[in-house]
Order: structure tokens, then C-alpha cells, then sequence
């Protein structure tokens, strides 16, 4: 048993393990809690009672106790070393939670032989843009150091806040974000799915979404971060084509709605190892 906040009101989100030297064993698990702090738990030791909560019993983030962090985070191997942890913040589990209107936000934390605690001015702040018919976002270098530990975006609409559970595929970041109403008539309200460079959080150099539903991606649709999809409390599911990926919503009214997303450059696909038998 690890305790990393014995504070009333709080509770632990999804953890994820992560096996960082590639030895098939989980040696660190990362979640978030409610009070919006991201913890990192060291269990690289053989020995459970030797397992411990990482940063001195500090969190590795504080988002602060308003941005409650209740959807597990995607991790990643870091180009330069260590793991990069990408979470949103934002709840929707109880009545009040619908007419909460706190500014939510979108996080990539690195995490290398950290011994404090990252904060704030230590992250570079991306944009996302309310346009049309796609939202958009800025496109600002991160440059990782010891004191640049990753990047953040503040959602822009008011209410706006993740949902679902998020992915990372070929270098893109996508996550759902979601915007309750209390009118009976918005079916719950409105929704987008976004897809981010997982490394900088900015725009991707490439069209991101079939924007104008040809049902391709390709120049025509230009760049963007998002796209307005309804409001789908629960996600996206997503299935990998060959050409590009299918996101599909559940909606509030009951339907379903899909929108093609672009596969990124590089990553391993397909198989990726085989065995040739021979008599």
C-alpha cells in the first residue's frame, strides 16, 4: 500500500505502469487525483516493501485543486531519455459537475531523473483557436532542458474538459474534450476530438482531421487541432485503417458519429517481428 495524499475529499485516478528500462517488468506507475496533483510511484525494487511515492513523496505535477485529474494519462518513451506523461484535466461524475465552468487543461509532462516537483513556468504554453470549421493551435518549439520539462494548453471554451480515455498512435496525441449544458434541448452539449504533436502539444505539420468529410485526409482539408463532434461523454473508439484512423463517438442523443483522423510519419506498424519455420 502506497499513500500519496492522507487528505479528506480525494481519491486516486486510473493508474498506468510503465516498464522504462525495456526489461518486460513495470518499474513506475504514474495517476492523478483529484486535487489535481500527478503522482509517480517507484516500484523498481524486487523487494514491494521497498516501493515507494517517487519525488520524495512529492507530486511529480500540480495542476492545483481545481483541474482534478480523473482520466488515466498516456506515457511515452522520451527521445531524450525518461518517459513523457500526457493527461487532461476536468470531471464530469456528479450533478454540480455539469454547471462547472473552471478553466481545464492539457498536459505533457517530462519526467528524467526528476528530483522536484515541475511547475508551471517550466512548461511551454500552446494555444488552441476557436475557427472554423476547425479549431486550431500555435505551433511553438519545446526545447527539453533542465528547465523545460514539457508543455500545457488551457482549453478554450468555457466548461471545456477531457473525457474518455486518450491515445497516443504514431507520435499523435488525441484526446475527447467535452462542453455539458444544462439545456435538455443540447442533447448534453457539445464535444470535440483533438489530436496534438504528442513532443510540443502544437499543431501537427500536417492536415490532422477529414475536415471537409470527403472521407480522405489530405491537403484539402488544411491544418488543425480539432473538430467539433457533439458531445460524447464517453470518448472516442478508434479503429486504424490503412490510409488513416477512425474515430467514432457515442453522442448524447443516442447516434454515432465517426471523422477520419491522419496516421502520423513514422512508428512501427503492422508486424513487427516474425519467425520463419523450416523443415
Amino acid at each position: 500500500k502506497l499513500v500519496a495524499d492522507t487528505g479528506p475529499g480525494n481519491g486516486l485516478s486510473t493508474p498506468v505502469p510503465f516498464d522504462s528500462d525495456g526489461n518486460g517488468l513495470s518499474d513506475v506507475i504514474y495517476a492523478g487525483d483529484f486535487k489535481g496533483n500527478l503522482w509517480q510511484f517507484d516500484v523498481s525494487s524486487a523487494s514491494p516493501a521497498s516501493w515507494d511515492v517517487g519525488i520524495g513523496g512529492l507530486p511529480l505535477f500540480v495542476a492545483g485543486a481545481s483541474k482534478p485529474i480523473v482520466v488515466p494519462p498516456v506515457i511515452s518513451v522520451h527521445p531524450d531519455g525518461g518517459q513523457l506523461i500526457l493527461f487532461g484535466t476536468g470531471k464530469y461524475l456528479e450533478t454540480g459537475d455539469t454547471t462547472n465552468t473552471d478553466t481545464q487543461s492539457i498536459y505533457g509532462i517530462w519526467d528524467h531523473n526528476t528530483s522536484t516537483t515541475v511547475t508551471l513556468g517550466e512548461l511551454v504554453q500552446q494555444e488552441i483557436f476557436n475557427t472554423d470549421p476547425a479549431r486550431t493551435a500555435t505551433q511553438h518549439p519545446v526545447s527539453y532542458s533542465n528547465t523545460i520539462k514539457g508543455w500545457y494548453i488551457d482549453l478554450p471554451v468555457s466548461g471545456e474538459r477531457i473525457t474518455g480515455v486518450p491515445i497516443l498512435l504514431d507520435t499523435i496525441f488525441s484526446f475527447s474534450t467535452i462542453v455539458p449544458s444544462v439545456s435538455p434541448c443540447d442533447f448534453g452539449g457539445d464535444g470535440f476530438t483533438n489530436s496534438l504533436n504528442f513532443l510540443t502539444g502544437g499543431m501537427l505539420p500536417f492536415p490532422a482531421f477529414d475536415v471537409n468529410r470527403n472521407r480522405v485526409v489530405g491537403a484539402e482539408d488544411g491544418l488543425s487541432a480539432s473538430v467539433r463532434v457533439g458531445f460524447s461523454p464517453g470518448g472516442f473508439a478508434v479503429i486504424q485503417g490503412e490510409h488513416a484512423n477512425v474515430f467514432i463517438n457515442s453522442l448524447g442523443d443516442g447516434s454515432l458519429t465517426t471523422v477520419l483522423g491522419a496516421k502520423g510519419p513514422a512508428g512501427l506498424r503492422g508486424r513487427i517481428t516474425w519467425r520463419e519455420l523450416t523443415q
